[in-house]
């Protein structure tokens, strides 16, 4: 069985390992639908490893099989390999993304930005009101749980009004790898401050983080989290058609 996990956990990984590997490549040739397809791919994954507490599920699984804990207990990598794994196919991810930024078209790059800031703003302003509310108020009665779950369907809510309003402000085009390059800028924005700024204020580690929040509501924040990385491909489709200046014909 442990032969069996650290196959399966060698193949994922190298082809995630490839995936990162190409993204360069795919932006130097101008192939941004491939690069998108490779990036979300990696974010995936990215949240798999958030859920789980910064640790791959299969290494979990291949502890119950062996009484080895080496960094590489659950795949067939070098130890130095497996012990630095994060940390080198991470800057490897952020350096392929700044190459397809700079590949990209330099206007179009603006405008996602432009539109990401504007809508993760939104939603961060009126979640850190209701984080406070939360935290000071309902928390104490309610209980950590129930408290964030109430707040993940507001927040749902809030992203959906966010979006329609940001790419209709801005006449945000309707182009699939646009409004997913959109919602993505958000979201990362979303995680650094959530990973960096927030924790910061807490006073808590990362590890310390994941092992407070509670397995149910933390689920559902980062689903509330993937929803809000879509919603900008699914609102705002007709209003963005209407060229400036024209008034829609009612009929």
């Amino acid at each position: 069985m442990l032969t069996a996990i650290k196959l399966l956990h060698t193949a994922i990984w190298a082809f995630l390992a490839a995936s990162i590997l190409a993204l360069p490549l795919v932006g130097v040739l101008r192939r941004f639908r491939l690069a998108m397809i490779l990036s979300v791919i990696v974010l995936l994954e990215c949240g798999v490893l958030a859920l789980n507490g910064g640790r791959c599920p299969l290494t979990d699984l291949a502890a119950r099989y062996t009484l080895d804990r080496g960094s590489n207990l659950d795949i067939y990598l070098p130890a130095w390999l497996a012990r630095y794994n994060k940390i080198i196919f991470g800057s490897l991810f952020v350096f392929g993304e700044l190459v397809l930024i700079w590949c990209w078209n330099t206007s179009a790059v603006k405008q996602v930005l432009k539109a990401g800031s504007l809508y993760f703003a939104l939603v961060f302003a009126v979640g850190f009101v209701l984080g406070t509310i939360r935290t000071l108020w309902v928390v104490p009665i309610l209980g950590a749980r129930t408290a964030e779950l109430i707040e993940e369907p507001i927040m749902f809510g809030v992203s959906i009004l966010a979006a329609r309003w940001a790419v209709t402000k801005l006449r945000f085009p309707i182009d699939r790898g646009r409004r997913l390059a959109l919602g993505c800028v958000a979201l990362g924005f979303m995680l650094l401050v959530e990973f960096t700024f927030v924790l910061w204020i807490r006073g808590l580690t990362l590890r310390e983080y994941f092992a407070a929040r509670d397995p149910i509501s933390v689920t559902a924040y980062f689903l509330t989290l993937a929803a809000f990385a879509a919603m900008p491909f699914f609102v705002g489709r007709k209003s963005a058609q209407i060229a400036p200046g024209e008034v829609p014909v009612k009929h």
